[in-house]
């Protein structure tokens, strides 16, 4: 399975289990529970949430019932489950099964264990989905302090640890970052993504530093977003979206670039992200994920922008055939009379717009090779 893509693998998981489960039903359901984990976790790693999470919990009750509740599978499969219900937008959910893998794996390997650390990050994202932001703080804090003593006793700085200890304090790293940016602590956010890729980016190349990298570098584009620096955040996004194709942070950052495009007047362009992510967060999170339902939201509302007259507003006639400014290609008009009498109005946002544009074709056109 290792061999194929990721658009052949996804139909190939299914095709195999679908094969299977009447055969070993009812000779071999442990085996059986084995296959469908495996299954669920290959589809998980693809970002096909949705049908990961059911293969998850039916694979966690036969384990729990033959293995046993603190049985390191049964523990692991619980907390793939809970990780996959938080991406679901499900932390109620989600949250019973993190906090009972987390006491097992710190009672059993200890608090500064990778898998232990992996479990209280992740437990951290729960209580921060449920509102919690003091005690979801707190567990990361708890987390830092953990990978702060294996540092000391190792006489290196944390970011410097062994594989493993480093993605585990990148991922604390990520999850203090979003906590910031809840919170709206822009700037102590921005400097925190920035100080650990800077760090990233002089540890040794490996799959789990880039992954990091990408990660933090989302969360960093959605900051400078919000911050009003709109032209750092597309270019971060346009870097980052051909290397996420298959993967769990497409859709978002299809969507993100889409609403920047938008917010800079692109209209026609942001409605290419903007389809691109509601495909996107649909298969990943399926059709009533909020994530999926806020993308089909943006692309709504950009359907009014794309018929609205910037002099005298909505357009009704759908046969009217809409003029564009073809100086900065983003504003539109129902006809030329309203694109003159706006004109004087527009024109300081058509500078704007148009200079921008340039800039940011320049900077494309500046850009050398780079690595993959």
């Amino acid at each position: 399975m290792n061999s194929l893509t990721l658009p052949e693998l996804v139909p190939e998981l299914r095709r195999v289990l679908a094969a299977a489960r009447p055969l070993l039903f009812y000779r071999d359901s442990a085996a059986l529970a084995r296959l469908t984990n495996k299954v669920a976790f290959e589809l998980y790693v693809a970002g096909v949430f949705v049908e990961a999470a059911p293969l998850f919990r039916e694979a966690l009750a036969e384990f729990t019932a033959t293995l046993g509740a603190e049985h390191e599978v049964t523990v692991a499969t619980a907390q793939n489950l809970g990780t996959c219900l938080l991406h679901l937008g499900r932390p109620g959910e989600a949250l019973p099964l993190l906090e009972s893998a987390l006491a097992h794996l710190t009672r059993v390997e200890g608090e500064e264990s990778y898998n232990s650390l992996a479990a209280l990050q992740t437990t951290a994202s729960v209580q921060h989905e449920l509102g919690n932001l003091a005690r979801a703080e707190k567990l990361l804090r708890q987390g830092q302090a953990a990978l702060s003593r294996l540092a000391v006793r190792a006489g290196l700085p944390p970011h410097a640890l062994p594989p493993g200890k480093v993605e585990a304090w990148s991922a604390f790293n990520h999850s203090l970052a979003a906590l910031l940016l809840a919170e709206r602590r822009l700037g102590a956010a921005e400097s925190l993504l920035q100080g650990s890729l800077s760090t990233l980016a002089d540890t040794p190349e490996s799959a789990e530093r880039n992954k990091w990298m990408t990660e933090l570098s989302v969360t960093l584009g959605t900051v400078l977003q919000e911050r009003g620096d709109l032209l750092g955040s597309e270019k971060l996004f346009r870097e980052l979206l051909p290397k996420l194709q298959g993967k769990p942070y497409y859709g978002f950052v299809a969507d993100s670039l889409g609403m920047v495009l938008k917010k800079r007047g692109l209209t026609m362009e942001s409605r290419k992200y903007l389809d691109i992510a509601k495909r996107a967060e649909s298969e990943s999170f399926g059709a009533n994920h909020r994530r999926t339902q806020t993308a089909r939201l943006h692309r709504r509302n950009l359907n009014a922008d794309l018929r609205t007259c910037a002099q005298c507003g909505p357009i009704t006639d759908k046969a009217l055939v809409m003029k564009v400014c073809s100086v900065c290609q983003a504003a539109r008009y129902c006809g030329a009379a309203c694109q003159k009498l706006h004109w004087k109005t527009h024109k300081p946002e058509c500078k704007r717009i148009k200079a921008e544009n340039d800039q940011v074709t320049s900077s494309s056109e500046g850009a050398g090779p780079t690595n993959a």
